[in-house]
């Protein structure tokens, strides 16, 4: 049965991500359809399968009267103890978690979604009204970041087709060599525009009533500077950072060197000693102040990002140099995360080294000029740190609380720390220890929930006090 042709009504309220940014008033097949069974014990039972999710309808048989079945996400979860799954409502989706991060104020929860995009969280209830964020809207989230002190400021990347951009360059070939079309050289050539999708986005209220402005991705140029024209056009996707004070922006893409704005998106300059392809964040205190890890190279680098006016002879607004400040074996798989606890505060997780003795948890509380190993764990998969066990200034827990997915005293499970690394608890449930995990963060304001950013069980997030 085609839904497409027989009209079979979209009823997605319990799972507005479906809608990817226009409501559907029919059902269709979808992407992949793999598979449509008819309940034997009800003729007006059925569900079909895709590579979104599972449809489900209660009255197949309308279709006899010259009706229209209603069809409803028809996978169903329930949370197990002290696990509740987010996107919320009844219905479920098997996602691949790309990025989180908790904002200290606003919305609880930004995440960025494989196939899905990007999504600002304000309730762990139910899964955003609006779905996921649009204006522009991403194939795929990759990563999504907030201003530490202005963390209304949100920014995110995807990657994708989506509406192109209008100020796109035009290149014309007179020898089979791309040329950018000024109007000194376009004179009897034809001018072929470019198509650039938008891959960045920014927000100055949490993307509320879509406040989002779109950007193109980095091309060669003109919006990319110091790169010989040509027509390549970054992918977009990886990581992508915001200052302190979203005065700049770094964005590390799978394909372009890391690039540094100090204008919102408009214009943008590779970043000196920039590895293609590596994870960058920014420091929670410093303003300006970024860090990238390269897993091949073992690399952890810091660099300060210098925002300066528009001149008659500085036409760039973002200047940013990385230099090296530690070195892991290379092949060290890891993830970076900056704390708020204090300026230059940073903890990396590393596992599968080349090195197994390099595996496990590191801080830094100098930028990385020294990476001190953190608990007795043999293999760390991801890390992030959230509101202190209290608030007070001279408590010895005033410290984020820290978490990590590792392998500890324990055995494999979710650790955390109260004492900014020194003593450690395991907070697993052994039975829900959710397959995957890529990502976890702690919830900027409530101390002991974190979350859980799956490779295909979605989000989840837990209550640890």
């Amino acid at each position: 049965m085609e839904q497409g042709k027989s009209g079979a009504i979209n009823d997605d309220a319990f799972s507005p991500w479906l809608d990817f940014g226009t409501p559907a008033l029919l059902v269709g097949t979808e992407n992949w359809p793999s598979a449509l069974a008819i309940d034997p014990f009800n003729s007006n039972h059925a569900v079909f399968g895709s590579g979104a999710t599972l449809w489900d309808t209660q009255n197949l048989l309308a279709t006899d009267v010259n009706q229209q079945p209603i069809f409803s996400v028809g996978a169903y979860g329930s949370a197990p103890s002290g696990v509740k799954q987010v996107p919320g409502g009844s219905s479920i989706e098997e996602t691949a978690v790309l990025g989180l991060s908790s904002p200290p104020t606003g919305a609880v929860l930004l995440s960025a979604v494989g196939d899905l995009g990007t999504f600002v969280h304000t309730s762990l209830d139910a899964s955003p009204a609006l779905g996921a964020d649009a204006g522009p809207l991403f194939t795929t989230g990759t990563s999504v970041d907030f201003a530490q002190n202005a963390a209304l400021t949100l920014v995110r990347v995807g990657m994708g087709s989506n509406a192109n951009a209008a100020n796109a360059p035009s290149y014309q070939y007179p020898s089979g060599t791309p040329v950018l079309c000024t109007p000194q050289n376009s004179s009897g050539q034809t001018c072929t525009p470019v198509q650039v999708p938008l891959l960045f986005a920014t927000s100055t209220n949490q993307g509320a009533q879509n406040g989002w402005t779109g950007y193109p991705t980095l091309y060669a140029a003109p919006n990319l500077q110091s790169v010989t024209p040509t027509t390549k056009i970054s992918a977009g996707g990886g990581t992508v950072a915001i200052s302190a004070d979203a005065t700049s922006i770094v964005w590390a893409t799978v394909d372009f060197p890391p690039a540094c704005t100090g204008d919102g998106g408009n214009t943008w300059t590779p970043a000196v000693n920039g590895i293609i392809g590596a994870q960058v964040v920014s420091d929670r205190v410093t303003p300006g102040q970024y860090y990238m890890y390269d897993s091949n190279s073992g690399k952890l680098l810091m660099g300060v990002a210098t925002v300066s006016p528009v001149t008659s002879t500085n036409a760039f607004q973002c200047s940013l140099t990385f230099n090296t400040q530690s070195t892991l074996p290379a092949g060290s798989a890891g993830q970076l995360s900056a704390s708020f606890g204090g300026a230059g505060d940073i903890w990396l997780a590393i596992n599968g080294s080349s090195n197994p003795s390099a595996n496990g948890l590191y801080h830094s509380t100098n930028a990385g000029k020294t990476l001190t190993q953190a608990g007795p764990f043999t293999q760390s998969y991801a890390v992030g740190v959230g509101a202190p066990a209290t608030s007070s200034a001279t408590s010895t827990y005033s410290k984020p609380a820290v978490y990590t997915v590792a392998v500890g005293a324990s055995g494999y499970g979710f650790y955390r720390s109260i004492d900014n690394g020194v003593t450690w608890v395991n907070v697993s449930n052994p039975a829900h220890l959710l397959g995957f995990v890529s990502h976890i963060v702690g919830d900027a304001r409530t101390f002991g929930r974190f979350y859980i950013g799956t490779g295909g069980r979605g989000i989840a997030y837990v209550d640890s006090r």
